[in-house]
C-alpha cells in the first residue's frame, strides 16, 4: 500500500444514526487489538448545500464549515448525538485526509503499523464490507 498522510488535525472528545452505531459498535468491539479512529471531514449534507430528508427528520442540520472551530463543534456534536466511544480527530479545512484517501462520504482503511494503507474499502455506505475489513485487520495482526 501507499503511505499514510498525515495532515494537520485535531482530536475531537470522546463521547444518529443507526448505521454509523452499528459501524462504530463494530469498530469498538475490535478496538482492544488494535487503534480506531473515525475522521469528521466537511459535511456532506449541509443545510447551505444539499441537504436530505433523513437530515431534516434527524434534526441533523449543519451549514457547511466556516471554521476549524466550527468543524471541530459539528465533529463533537456527532460524536455526542451518535454516543460514539472510538477516539475521532477533524479533517483540516483544506480537506487533505479527505482527497488524499477518497474517503467522501465515508471509507474505511486499516492503516498498517508500518504506517502505509493495508487495506481499502469501498465508498461508503453503499459499499462497506465490514467483515472484509475485520479479516484484513484480523490477518494483519496475525501476519
Amino acid at each position: 500500500g501507499r503511505a499514510s498522510p498525515n495532515p494537520q488535525r485535531r482530536r475531537l472528545s470522546q463521547g444518529g444514526r443507526e448505521g454509523a452505531r452499528k459501524r462504530f459498535a463494530r469498530a469498538k468491539r475490535i478496538s482492544y487489538s488494535c487503534r480506531v479512529d473515525r475522521r469528521h471531514l466537511k459535511e456532506i449534507h449541509p443545510t447551505d448545500g444539499w441537504q436530505v430528508k433523513e437530515n431534516e427528520q434527524d434534526a441533523v442540520l449543519f451549514r457547511q464549515h466556516q471554521s476549524l472551530e466550527e468543524r471541530v463543534e459539528v465533529g463533537q456534536a456527532c460524536m455526542l448525538k451518535l454516543a460514539l466511544e472510538t477516539p475521532a480527530v477533524v479533517d483540516a479545512m483544506d480537506d487533505a485526509v479527505a482527497k488524499a484517501y477518497a474517503a467522501m462520504p465515508e471509507r474505511l482503511y486499516l492503516i498498517g503499523k508500518d504506517g502505509r494503507v493495508a487495506y481499502k474499502g469501498g465508498m461508503g455506505p453503499m459499499f462497506f464490507r465490514p467483515l472484509e475489513w475485520e479479516q484484513a485487520i484480523r490477518d494483519h495482526l496475525t501476519g
